[in-house]
């Protein structure tokens, strides 16, 4: 199918065409926090306020949110309301972005510096590359197709735009979609939980069901066993680059435990228990903090890790309306 055919970028070509500034929008931040986390439960984009272990929800910086992707600065942010997608920049701008509004993506794939976006609709195996400017200006390369066969489990992305995807029963393969290509870079059956480098020239695999953690070269180098341990590896859901961009961390719903594994000791160690289902694994306002989950019901509380601390901290909402 021409890409150029399907709904997604027929409805991204009409907003690209009539997309304009929401005038008269600007967002105000309240005080010093962590950064923003999209609250389901109350359709809001909220600060988390105060310091961590002490931390608490603040108020509602956007309200009537249908669906949010905060970037790990934790003041950019793309979000749907009232059928439109915006864009929230660091100084509280708005604008509309220009971002299919057909479905929202499954994944949104944030730069380190919080300047690229790389959405992908793994159902409709369709994707988009974003660059955001120091002004909040947003350029696109447009919706393109992913040359993938079956059910995506597990995805990820490099800021250049290509995509790291596994595909059930089959295994983990490259994906350019400027290019309209893929390749298999490693067979595995099973695999939840995938990780790549931010440029893309490393990748680190977690096969579900044997418990082994592969490294990936994404050239022409050979699939490496970093190490293989059954026990905690079997169910591993997510995996993300530590803080100093060198270790790994990884979650197991099935142990509740978070685990890290040092590149330079090679080993996998556990550094904090999981009170609640880990549901995301990625920066937020800080290097050092990482969201594990938000709520999905006014009764819960968001789960925050601090590498720097080795523990996980609840966040709850505090008085407020709800």
């Amino acid at each position: 199918m021409n890409p150029l055919q399907h709904p997604l970028c027929r409805r991204l070509m009409l907003s690209l065409l009539t997309a304009t500034l929401c005038s008269g929008q600007l967002v105000q931040f309240r005080g010093p926090d962590s950064g923003l986390v999209y609250d389901p439960p109350t359709q809001s984009l909220r600060s988390i306020a105060g310091l961590i272990g002490a931390a608490r929800m603040g108020d509602a910086i956007v309200q009537e949110v249908e669906w949010a992707s905060v970037a790990p600065n934790g003041r950019t942010a793309f979000y749907r309301k009232g059928g439109k997608i915006l864009s929230l920049t660091p100084a509280g701008q708005v604008k509309e972005a220009p971002i299919s509004q057909v479905a929202d993506p499954e994944e949104v794939f944030w730069g380190a510096g919080s300047g690229t976006a790389l959405l992908v609709w793994t159902r409709a195996k369709l994707t988009q590359r974003l660059e955001i400017d120091a002004a909040g200006a947003i350029t696109s390369d447009g919706v393109q197709t992913l040359e993938l066969d079956g059910e995506i489990t597990a995805v990820t992305g490099a800021n250049d735009g290509r995509i790291f995807a596994a595909v059930a029963g089959r295994g983990v393969y490259l994906a350019d979609a400027r290019k309209g290509t893929s390749r298999m870079l490693l067979p595995m059956a099973s695999c939840q939980a995938l990780s790549s480098s931010s440029d893309g020239t490393e990748l680190w695999a977690v096969d579900g069901e044997r418990g082994v953690l592969y490294r990936i070269g994404t050239g022409d180098e050979q699939p490496s066993v970093v190490t293989t341990d059954p026990e905690r590896l079997t169910g591993v859901s997510r995996l993300a680059m530590s803080s100093n961009q060198i270790d790994l961390l990884l979650a197991n719903p099935h142990t509740r435990k978070l685990y890290l594994y040092g590149a330079s000791s090679r080993s996998l160690t556990e550094v904090a228990a999981l009170e609640a289902p880990v549901t995301q694994l990625r920066p937020l306002g800080r290097e050092t903090l990482f969201l594990l989950s938000v709520r999905t019901t006014k009764a819960e509380t968001v789960q925050l890790y601090d590498d720097a601390r080795g523990d996980v901290f609840f966040v709850p909402f505090v008085g407020g309306e709800q």
